[in-house]
């Protein structure tokens, strides 16, 4: 089952906290749809484990921002108010801008996952190391010709070279090497920080706009 995060953001207008709609620009995927923007319509669990610890494939090495709330603030505006009261959803967590501002964004975030060893051989030969995390296929994609060169949590025994040999003795086979790499988080989690956080510093001074949000699933 998939998870999805429902986001809102306020504002505080004459010392009163009210949503904001997201802007037209903001969310291709509605755009594209014609339907109304969300301030955030994507599903990265990076980003969810960056939020509030959600979906977060590597807790040991990744970290929130914070830890979540799993409350709403005190003043929150009344259509938040309203859909804490009637959700089931959760956990409900909330940033002002300032502390998405103040956050290292060049923290390393971490990927780790068995990669096909055709696309480990072609990225560290052509980059000296592994640099597309998006290669890692998790845990998961077994099949019954799937070989698993090294195991989850230890480093690559083998030479590149003895790593090619291995992959060209035996052609019905799926080798796959487990890795690791790091991107700082703001390549990481980039709609967070190249996207919302430039819209939502049009609303206001850092500690006067605020997200809102939960998660399903």
């Amino acid at each position: 089952m998939g998870c999805d995060i429902y986001m809102y953001a306020e504002a505080k207008i004459d010392d009163t906290w009210r949503t904001i709609e997201a802007p037209r620009g903001l969310d291709s995927y509605n755009d594209e749809r014609g339907n109304e923007p969300d301030w955030y319509a994507s599903r990265s669990y990076t980003e969810f484990a960056l939020l509030a610890d959600v979906r977060n494939r590597e807790p040991e090495l990744n970290r929130p921002i914070k830890e979540a709330t799993h409350a709403l603030p005190l003043d929150a505006s009344a259509e938040v108010a309203a859909d804490f009261k009637d959700s089931d959803r959760g956990p409900w967590s909330f940033y002002t801008l300032r502390e998405l501002l103040e956050y290292d964004w060049n923290t390393p975030i971490w990927s780790t996952g068995y990669m096909p060893a055709k696309a480990y051989i072609d990225d560290v030969e052509a980059n000296g190391s592994v640099t597309d995390p998006d290669h890692c296929l998790g845990n998961g994609c077994y099949s019954h010709n799937r070989v698993e060169v090294n195991k989850r949590g230890e480093e690559l025994a083998l030479s590149l070279t003895q790593l090619k040999l291995l992959v060209l003795s035996d052609h019905s086979k799926e080798f796959y090497v487990w890795t690791r790499t790091a991107r700082p988080a703001k390549e990481a989690c980039s709609y967070i920080h190249d996207t919302l956080i430039l819209a939502l510093q049009k609303l206001g001074e850092p500690d006067d706009v605020r997200i809102i949000f939960s998660f399903d699933g």
